[in-house]
């Protein structure tokens, strides 16, 4: 009788035990409204459920309303930083903004560590973490516009426009800069003869925006062809040259053609060379 007794005291402390638990917000993580609180790592918090972040419709208008106007738009932007798709001068597009932001190495968008992306840390307010910025854009991590970025870049920071597989913003222009080739004494500048009179740079080292680069990239550079062939794509002269199938005064960019980074090229020809 005594071990009965004793078993369904337990068995009762064990029930009052469960049922405080269920009551209880520990750590404040209450399972029934817990968002991810891990530094803003991979995965998308549950608060971005409820929170639209599409570039396009929700980012790209937060830009023109509290960033673009006198300060990250025109020819010389504050910080270097870019933001305006209708100045005609650098990213024009939504891809090549998305393709610039994703390429600059100063931690602008950071898809490993959402919320340590200088979009978000530099226009919060320091009294909320924020770093120095000219303006405190956000007066906290609350403001609707900060959860707006912030869950598009812990989305992958993708460009909702468009289900292509190779853009020119996203895939093509970055490894310009991040293979060499828009690099000095290369394919950067205007009329650069080292460069075979090609600019593969846009902004203040090169060309006013990407609808001109691509149009430098569409025109016949030789008697050894086109820089970009529709009709054959794979002997496009951007494809021939960086392999050093066609002389080039360059190192040999892409080993082969399985390097991903041809691939990409290639499909974006493929696909018709847009300014995507």
């Amino acid at each position: 009788m005594g071990m009965n007794r004793l078993s369904a005291f337990a068995i009762i402390c064990s029930s009052l035990l469960l049922s405080a638990c269920a009551q209880v917000d520990l750590f404040g993580l209450d399972p029934d409204n817990f968002s991810n609180n891990n530094g803003g790592g991979p995965g998308t918090s549950l608060v971005c459920e409820d929170t639209n972040a599409d570039f396009s419709t929700d980012i790209i208008p937060i830009f023109a309303a509290s960033c673009t106007s006198g300060c990250h738009s025109g020819a010389t932007p504050a910080g270097d930083l870019d933001l305006d798709i209708t100045d005609n001068i650098g990213p024009v597009t939504e891809s090549a903004l998305i393709g610039y932001l994703k390429e600059l190495n100063t931690g602008i968008v950071n898809t490993g560590t959402p919320v340590s992306s200088g979009l978000l840390t530099r226009p919060l307010a320091e009294s909320a973490g924020g770093a120095s910025h000219s303006a405190d854009v956000f007066a906290d991590t609350s403001d609707p516009d900060y959860l707006a970025i912030r869950c598009w870049i812990e989305d992958n920071a993708q460009n909702d426009l468009t289900d292509s597989q190779c853009t020119f913003g996203e895939d093509v222009y970055p490894m310009f800069t991040n293979r060499g080739c828009a690099a000095n004494n290369c394919h950067i500048g205007t009329g650069n003869a080292s460069g075979g009179n090609l600019s593969l740079s846009v902004g203040t080292d090169g060309l006013d925006n990407t609808d001109d680069l691509i149009a430098e990239l569409q025109e016949t550079a030789s008697a050894t062809g086109s820089r970009i062939d529709l009709d054959n794509d794979a002997q496009s002269l951007i494809l021939t040259k960086p392999r050093n199938q066609v002389t080039h005064s360059g190192m040999a960019v892409f080993p082969d053609a399985n390097d991903p980074d041809y691939q990409k090229l290639l499909c974006w020809i493929e696909e018709g060379a847009q300014n995507n």
